[in-house]
């Protein structure tokens, strides 16, 4: 080009922004790339070999390296091989990248011969721990109302800690403190996972995770297995996760939650995408709120819970509130609980839900407010099954209580079931109710009860089903083999309530035999306030002495149109 011709300033300024966005884009892909291809980068590793609080070889040292390091997504591990002594406050390790922090000391010393082993529970050790506890380090805050976490660390990417032994005494913030926050597209993954790690002695949380989605569809796993929290000033375990449209996965097992200042297991999911639950082989004891408080949104919910104790709590054994706008099942199964301040298993769906599962079997309770107690507020059928559970001495409510307030079918099955003197007041042994609208085929309520005993309901029935729906709908009870004895008022009632433009069918079949005995006025009432056709069969199965009235069978009604008591 001749040297006095004019340069092209308009392809050249082209030119230059084409090779900017170009090295844009490419650093974007080269990013994601890294994200997705991080587990199978070599990690890079810090061993921790003293115990001091500061200098060469020192847990400060290797959070303030793996803080240093320049690339982002690059696994880092930090093994202990020493016991830690803060002396002052713990660094936050703030990194994004999957952060290991394992423990792998061999110490003689052990102080943990008061450690609840679990032996109630039937512990065994999880598959998955392949260490024993003598392998744990222990991580000792600097105390003296210390206002930083024992064990801090920020990321994207998810945290794995392995045999530690944390203890915050004197320690202001929660001790173990894992934060989410800052995702991108490309990093749609945050796993917490814990292995044989212990949390004790702070004032406030003992282990605590804080995930921020910020919108994106990133997809939560919780995975704490042999995890201890316990003598922490508030819960034991707090998981709060908040604006993400991803899943939420939670598993628990072979965990210890004990004597906690606020709730041993405290769970604020907010994530919208499906939300599953797995709690099995845990304790949750002497906690000052309730033992678990789980509290969902996803859609659709599944919760299993197996092979738990949870007793001396101050609130509920487990507490369930089911928040989302979807389906929800709920399976808990050989179970113990004792003692709790209020009911031994709550669990409650919101109006937005839709239809609800519920299994509670090889379950035993006592002591506490109610056994069980489960509520549907969704517009959706609800099916809810009793088998093989024990309730005894409940406190302040029904010993066993099954509620729909919202729109739909309630279908009710109670199976080899034991209530042993229940309630106070107007509480009854056996609850079932519906207090919300029938479905569109105008069926509300069928319960059926079989190999049924309860007695000693000290507030008023042994057994009540109860249908005010409205406009009301069609009641169907089924009794085989029930025995029903010391009420303060009936053995059996029997209410339909519902009225409106669609009074509804009430009917009892008694398939089996009946005993009522001694119970403070009838034996088996059938009482109608607003129902367009009454059918009764099987009242010859019905046994009865001792009843205060001295009925063993009532009939009571208040103008139906057809009405018929066959003893065939």
């Amino acid at each position: 080009r001749s040297p006095t011709k004019k340069k092209d300033t308009k392809t050249s300024t082209t030119m230059t922004t084409v090779f900017v966005l170009a090295s844009f884009a490419y650093a974007l892909a080269a990013c994601a790339a890294l994200v997705a291809a991080h587990d199978h980068v070599k990690p890079i590793k810090f061993v921790v070999t003293s115990s001091a609080n500061a200098g060469a070889n020192t847990l400060r040292a290797a959070i303030a390296d793996a803080n240093a390091v320049t690339l982002t997504g690059v696994p880092i591990v930090i093994e202990l091989k020493s016991n830690v002594q803060y002396t002052a406050d713990a660094p936050t390790l703030a990194k994004n990248s999957p952060i290991t922090i394992v423990g792998n000391c061999d110490d003689d010393d052990d102080d943990d011969d008061d450690d609840d082993d679990g032996s109630d529970v039937g512990f065994e050790s999880s598959d998955d721990k392949s260490d024993d506890d003598d392998d744990r380090c222990k991580i000792v805050g600097v105390g003296g109302g210390s206002a930083a976490s024992v064990l801090a660390v920020t990321t994207i990417f998810g945290v794995t800690l392995k045999n530690l032994a944390v203890d915050g005494a004197g320690t202001t913030a929660d001790v173990v403190q894992i934060t989410g926050t800052g995702f991108v597209p490309g990093s749609e993954r945050f796993e917490v996972t814990v292995r044989n790690v212990e949390v004790r002695g702070g004032a406030d949380d003992g282990f605590s995770t804080d995930v921020v989605g910020g919108g994106n569809a990133v997809d939560v796993v919780h995975d704490l297995r042999d995890l201890v929290v316990r003598d922490n000033g508030d819960a034991g375990a707090r998981l709060d996760i908040g604006g993400t449209t991803g899943a939420s996965t939670l598993i628990v097992k072979n965990a210890q939650f004990v004597s906690n200042g606020d709730e041993g297991l405290d769970v604020n999911d907010g994530a919208t995408g499906a939300a599953t639950y797995t709690i099995d082989e845990s304790l949750f004891r002497g906690n000052t709120a309730a033992g678990a408080d789980l509290n969902a949104n996803g859609v659709p919910f599944q919760l299993t819970v197996d092979d738990i104790t949870a007793r001396n709590n101050g609130a509920e054994g487990v507490d369930v509130h089911y928040a989302g706008a979807g389906a929800a099942d709920a399976t808990v199964t050989n179970s113990k609980f004792a003692s709790n301040g209020a009911e031994c298993v709550k669990l409650d769906t919101n109006g937005a839900s839709t239809t609800f599962v519920g299994v509670f079997e090889s379950i035993a309770g006592a002591g506490c407010s109610s056994t069980l107690s489960v509520q549907h507020s969704g517009t959706g059928d609800a099916t809810v099954g009793f088998d093989h559970v024990a309730s005894k001495s409940t406190t302040s409510a029904d010993g066993i209580v099954a509620q729909h307030i919202g729109t739909g079918l309630f279908d009710v099955v109670l199976e080899d079931v034991t209530v042993i003197d229940s309630g106070d007041g107007a509480d009854n042994g056996i609850a079932v109710k519906h207090g919300g609208m029938a479905d569109a085929n105008a069926n509300s309520i069928k319960a059926s009860f079989s190999n049924v005993v309860v007695t000693g309901s000290r507030g008023d029935h042994n057994i009540l089903v109860e249908d005010s729906s409205t406009p009301g709908g069609n009641t169907a009870v089924t009794l085989d083999n029930v025995s029903v004895s010391r009420a303060a008022n009936d053995g059996v009632r029997l209410e339909h309530l519902g009225g409106g433009n669609r009074p509804g069918r009430l009917s009892l079949a008694i398939n089996g035999k009946v005993e009522a005995n001694g119970n403070g006025r009838h034996g088996v009432v059938v009482n109608d306030a607003n129902s367009a056709l009454i059918l009764t069969a099987g009242v010859q199965h019905v046994a009865g002495r001792d009843n205060g009235s001295g009925n063993k069978f009532v009939a009571q009604d208040a103008g139906a149109d057809v009405w018929a008591v066959r003893d065939d």
